[in-house]
């Protein structure tokens, strides 16, 4: 009967870090697990997102025939042209891109997937401006989103809530200043737009305590 010896060899804890990484590194190029981002991808990726939502990004034929990147907006400036064009080249074969234009310019366009993925990103980032001096309206904002979009319901309403607005009764929230295109933002990212109502009110019940409550004169 042969018998087996087994020894063990206990490495430093670098060495151990290095050989996980390579283990990884070989996962990864085999396509048995998703790629890890580093941070710089993840900014470039939040930066390209930000800049296609807002149509600042455009591409042109090369000369060779390729596709090359026009003018970079400012968020864009501390990447390299190479490093947004393999983004946006990523984006697209992930379905999240669309590119439409044969001649000139192209236009680059979110996909539906892409669209829920630019918001997701930046929805952190989302803030109600303060005007120095309040109009004197009230944006009410209404949702009577069915059971089966609870999990969506309930996001929707937490944002209220982040943002700074007041449930003044069920399932109708009030903020003093203009927010339109940022409840929009939120029903769009959430797919409920179809059940949200955004109202503008000039007049409302229990404007003093809300008024005290917003600290508007």
């Amino acid at each position: 009967m042969r018998k087996y010896v087994f020894s063990y060899k206990p490495i430093s804890e670098k060495s151990h870090d290095l050989a996980v990484a390579k283990f990884r590194s070989r996962l990864e190029h085999a396509g048995l697990i998703p790629k890890r981002f580093t941070r710089r991808n993840r900014s470039l990726i939040d930066a390209v997102m930000e800049s296609l939502l807002s149509g600042k990004i455009s591409v042109k034929p090369s000369r060779q025939g390729n596709l090359d990147v026009g003018l970079l907006p400012k968020e864009l400036q501390s990447f390299s042209k190479s490093e947004v064009l393999r983004t946006l080249f990523r984006m697209k074969k992930a379905d999240n891109l669309r590119v439409a234009g044969n001649t000139g310019a192209h236009r680059l366009a979110l996909t539906n997937k892409g669209m829920r993925r630019a918001l997701a990103l930046t929805v952190n980032k989302l803030i109600i401006p303060t005007p120095r001096t309040w109009l004197g309206n009230w944006i009410v904002v209404l949702f009577d989103v069915p059971e089966i979009c609870r999990t969506s319901r309930n996001a929707f309403r937490g944002h209220l809530k982040a943002l700074g607005f007041v449930c003044f009764q069920k399932s109708a929230w009030i903020y003093p200043h203009p927010c339109r295109e940022q409840i929009l933002y939120l029903a769009r990212l959430y797919e409920i737009e179809k059940w949200v109502t955004i109202i503008t009110a000039t007049e409302i019940d229990n404007e003093e305590t809300l008024r005290k409550h917003f600290n508007l004169k």
